[in-house]
């Protein structure tokens, strides 16, 4: 794959997104989705880039629903943070998964 490809592709997957955002506000929104999301019983990290054309506020609300969540906003980055900015995203899964060691039950 040429980076003109690798261009191309990051390019429609933006357009994408910024048409599916509606979709992420709706779901946020919907009854079901928010009264399951505080018995998820898996630590997560929630990214979001500061350019992200979907919406902060939705991404934001998910992971305030998941009670075990983490919330990182990864700046001048959009919708790629593991290919627009792989050194701020990296040391940020470093530290999650480092915490869900320490935290996680003796088996």
């Amino acid at each position: 794959m040429t980076q003109a490809t690798n261009v191309a592709g990051l390019a429609a997957n933006l357009e994408v997104n910024r048409v599916l955002g509606a979709d992420a506000a709706r779901l946020v929104e919907g009854e079901t989705f928010r009264a399951q999301l505080p018995s998820f019983p898996v630590d997560t990290l929630v990214v979001h880039g500061e350019a992200d054309p979907r919406p902060l506020w939705a991404t934001h609300q998910l992971a305030e629903l998941i009670p075990t969540s983490r919330f990182v906003t990864i700046p001048r980055c959009g919708h790629f943070p593991w290919v627009e900015q792989p050194d701020t995203l990296r040391p940020a899964l470093r530290s999650f998964l480092v915490n869900l060691r320490v935290n996680a039950p003796d088996a």
